[in-house]
């Protein structure tokens, strides 16, 4: 179980967060059908998913996998599917459903202080990643949409999707040329899972 306070910048801005404290135990329980739904039964992916924990800095572990929507299952199975974000805690927020969701291959890059853009760069492109979900403010003064054009250059066969709890700054994105942007709730994990899903088959 995860409990987040809302200490993001853009989360402090976004309309939609009304509770201060977040309740993440199982953001799928209240959706209807769950017959529609699929559990990867395999240990690697727990494996991940509590590596990706550790490498964020959260402490515990997982005792199972989570059970993710099944056409959001098809849509990203076995695709690198990379998150870039300046928050550690929002990254392990949703490494546990992204890892899910994708059979173990999706990856996270935090973005830290001392980075510069090169260094940004770099780290994202040594993932070789098939789907970018891309934070709009990070570190010294860095925003996404900024990125969007050097990444398209070296990896042109990637999907970038903007990605920040703000409405307005996603739209950035789309100016700057991304693929797609979706809204990032942490009290919506379900939805936005579907979101991603939809961008990336729509330009499958």
């Amino acid at each position: 179980m995860i409990y987040l306070k809302s200490t993001n910048r853009e989360a402090q801005h976004d309309p939609l967060a009304q509770a201060p404290e977040i309740r993440l135990d199982d953001p799928f329980s209240a959706l209807p059908h769950r017959e529609s739904f699929v559990l990867p039964q395999r240990e690697n992916l727990l494996q991940k998913i509590n590596a990706a924990q550790l490498t964020l800095g959260q402490q515990g572990e997982y005792s199972e996998v989570p059970d993710v929507p099944l056409h959001v299952y098809e849509t990203l199975r076995g695709k690198r599917v990379l998150m870039v974000d300046d928050t550690a805690v929002l990254l392990a927020i949703y490494s546990r459903f992204l890892v899910s969701a994708s059979d173990g291959h999706s990856d996270f890059v935090l973005h830290l202080k001392h980075m510069q853009k090169s260094d940004l760069m770099d780290a994202i492109i040594a993932k070789r990643p098939d789907v970018i979900l891309l934070d709009y403010e990070l570190e010294a003064g860095l925003k996404g949409p900024d990125l969007v054009a050097p990444l398209r250059e070296q990896l042109p066969n990637c999907l970038l999707i903007g990605f920040s709890s703000v409405p307005s700054c996603n739209q950035f994105f789309i100016e700057a040329g991304a693929d797609g942007a979706v809204l990032k709730r942490v009290n919506q994990i379900p939805q936005t899972l579907e979101r991603i899903a939809e961008v990336v088959k729509s330009r499958g």
